[in-house]
C-alpha cells in the first residue's frame, strides 16, 4: 500500500479543545464569544448538531448562511469580529466553535 505523501507547502491545524465554545441553537437567535486567543486571521472550526443560520454579527435570522447538521466548516475569523450567532431551522440542537492553531 503506497504511503500518504504530504504536498510541499502543505499545512496542518489541529483543534484546540481547551478553546472551544457551544451554543444552544434554537428558534431565537444566541450568540457567543469565540474562543479565547482567538484574533482576526485565525481559523475556527464550527459544526452544528442541527440545520441552522450563522452570522459573525449580533442576530442570526434565517437569511444569513446556512450550515447543514453534522457538517463542519472552517472559517478565518474577520477583522473586528468577538462572537457569532445562530438560529435554528426547524430543531434545536448545539453548535460548536472550536479555535484551530
Amino acid at each position: 500500500m503506497a504511503r500518504f505523501q504530504k504536498p510541499a507547502g502543505f499545512q496542518s491545524l489541529s483543534p484546540d479543545i481547551a478553546d472551544t465554545e457551544s451554543i444552544a441553537v434554537a428558534v431565537a437567535s444566541a450568540t457567543v464569544t469565540i474562543p479565547s486567543g482567538t484574533v482576526a486571521g485565525d481559523v475556527i472550526q464550527v459544526a452544528s448538531s442541527t440545520n441552522c443560520y450563522m452570522t459573525f454579527t449580533a442576530t442570526a435570522t434565517s437569511s444569513d448562511m446556512f450550515l447543514p447538521a453534522a457538517t463542519v466548516f472552517y472559517f478565518v475569523v474577520p477583522s473586528g469580529v468577538t462572537s457569532i450567532a445562530a438560529i435554528r431551522d426547524t430543531a434545536d440542537g448545539t453548535m460548536s466553535i472550536t479555535r484551530m492553531i
